[in-house]
């Protein structure tokens, strides 16, 4: 009798415990990340989960961007090796499970140096910037009728000085393809070079990973 009454009770001690566990497990995975109050070092440890960021581990990086978008924290950086000549732009969301989504990287070409591309927030430089852009008689003749999307306007800057430029570029896209323009803005000269990836020139527009 004494041995039941030891065996019932230890299977009941095994009970609870396990109990206790699924329900530490539970509670853990209906946590949610308090994205506003992230640190930029917490921010890098979530990324560093993702297996894509992976390849950033031992880099140093420079949080420029973090703002709730749709209840998910936006984040943009810069991720550099040992100097800025090794430099790219990413961006990504971290949702409220503290997981990585829409992962984009740009690789910045060592001809920018201490300069870089930074969006233009205030609306009526962007508009300024944009019409000056497709206001060009070469871009106009580049484009021609196909109609298209601004996907991004950018500003160069000085990473140490926060400076501007003068350089502009305006990123469009052509509806319903993956053609994509760079139309650079640097003083009164203006450029336009097609950046569509596959043809692996200049910037491109990486499908969201």
């Amino acid at each position: 009798m004494k041995h039941l009454l030891k065996f019932f009770l230890i299977f009941l001690i095994v009970i609870v415990f396990i109990g206790c566990f699924q329900k530490q497990n539970e509670t853990l995975a209906n946590q949610t990340v308090n994205l506003p109050k992230l640190s930029d070092n917490e921010i890098i440890e979530y990324a560093m989960k993702d297996n894509q960021f992976k390849n950033f581990e031992g880099w140093n990086f420079s949080i420029t961007t973090k703002k709730i978008e749709n209840g998910k924290l936006y984040v943009e950086m810069y991720a550099y090796k040992g100097n800025w000549d090794t430099v790219q732009h990413v961006w990504f969301y971290i949702n409220q499970k503290g997981e990585v989504e829409q992962l984009m990287i740009y690789m910045i070409y060592p001809y920018v140096k201490t300069a870089i591309l930074i969006n233009v927030t205030d609306e009526e430089k962007r508009k300024e910037t944009i019409e000056t852009a497709l206001n060009n008689s070469k871009v106009r003749e580049e484009i021609g009728n196909r109609e298209f999307e601004v996907k991004e306007v950018w500003k160069y800057v000085n990473m140490f000085t926060d400076e501007e430029t003068g350089t502009k570029v305006v990123y469009i896209q052509i509806n319903n393809t993956n053609v994509t323009y760079a139309i650079t803005i640097c003083n009164e000269n203006i450029s336009i070079e097609n950046t569509t990836c596959n043809k692996g020139v200049g910037w491109c527009f990486y499908e969201a990973r």
